[in-house]
């Protein structure tokens, strides 16, 4: 009785495993569609109140989506708000391949710099480019979440046969 126990309590724990990875790629997933809705946000902003770097920041701050981007969590009243961005980026860990990362760094080093319509345009590039990625690893983490899944389930089978 008490090997059928922990068997039961092996399976259990190898398929929740497999369950958090699974989780991960797709939680990394959303995050990257989220960036597109930040890069999208931004252009429209841009378009249509023509605000400053801070007040950007401070817009995305307020809204509600973007909850858990902890880099736009500055205060804007800060001199060199952008250098503060920045460093949080630099500091934020929630797993992006590097070239994410670098468009995301390089979206917040650029905004501001040039007239709007160049602001615009980058923008938009910008979410064309995550876009793009978004397309090319969307397949790749579905077949690594579902293999995770079973993974996890006959790891946690196989750790029950070999202890029973």
């Amino acid at each position: 009785m008490l090997k059928i126990l922990g068997s039961l309590l092996l399976i259990t724990a190898g398929t929740l495993s497999g369950l958090s990875i699974s989780n991960s790629y797709k939680q990394r997933l959303h995050i990257h569609k989220k960036l597109v809705r930040l890069y999208n946000e931004t252009a429209i902003l841009l378009e249509y109140s023509f605000p400053t770097f801070g007040e950007i920041v401070s817009h995305l701050q307020k809204s509600g989506e973007y909850i858990e981007f902890s880099f736009l969590n500055v205060d804007t009243d800060e001199i060199d708000v952008r250098k503060a961005v920045i460093d949080a980026i630099n500091n934020w860990d929630k797993g992006l391949e590097s070239n994410s990362e670098e468009n995301l760094r390089s979206f917040f080093t650029k905004l501001g710099t040039t007239d709007i319509q160049g602001q615009i345009s980058y923008a938009k590039l910008a979410a064309v480019s995550e876009q793009e990625f978004i397309d090319s690893v969307s397949e790749k983490y579905k077949q690594r979440a579902k293999i995770s899944r079973t993974f996890g389930v006959l790891g946690g089978a196989m750790a029950a046969i070999m202890i029973a």
